[in-house]
């Protein structure tokens, strides 16, 4: 059985799926949905695309929940502030991005921490 992936963005915690498409006349590569607490990303992308693009989303969670409109409309910040976040946390030995996939090394690893008690949570916090 493998569990829906979630985010927690500053206590509200949102779904996250991968989907065929967003909007059939427009190519987005993700999109978070405030009011059903969802964050929807393109199933077509590599594995980095997909992180940045849910750090990406979870930018604009994190400034649409402070009310920070101006910032949360400026595209180009925002992804700015993603990939920044992402290139620190993939060179962070103790940072972790979540995975939208679960893999069997993945499993494993879950299953392996629960016995050490290591934590190694695939969900941003």
């Amino acid at each position: 059985m493998t569990t829906t992936p979630t985010v927690n963005i500053l206590g509200l915690r949102y779904t996250v799926r991968h989907v065929p498409y967003i909007e059939r006349d427009v190519f987005r590569a993700g999109q978070i949905d405030h009011e059903k607490q969802e964050i929807k990303v393109l199933d077509s992308l590599t594995a980095e695309h997909s992180e940045v693009t849910l750090l990406h989303e979870v930018v604009h969670g994190i400034l649409a929940h402070l009310k920070c409109w101006e910032e949360h409309n400026d595209e180009k910040l925002v992804q700015g502030l993603a990939i920044g976040l992402h290139q620190y946390l993939k060179g962070s030995s103790e940072a972790c991005i979540p995975t939208l996939t679960p893999k069997k090394e993945h499993l494993h690893e879950q299953k392996t921490n629960l016995k050490t008690g290591r934590n190694s949570s695939k969900q941003v916090a």
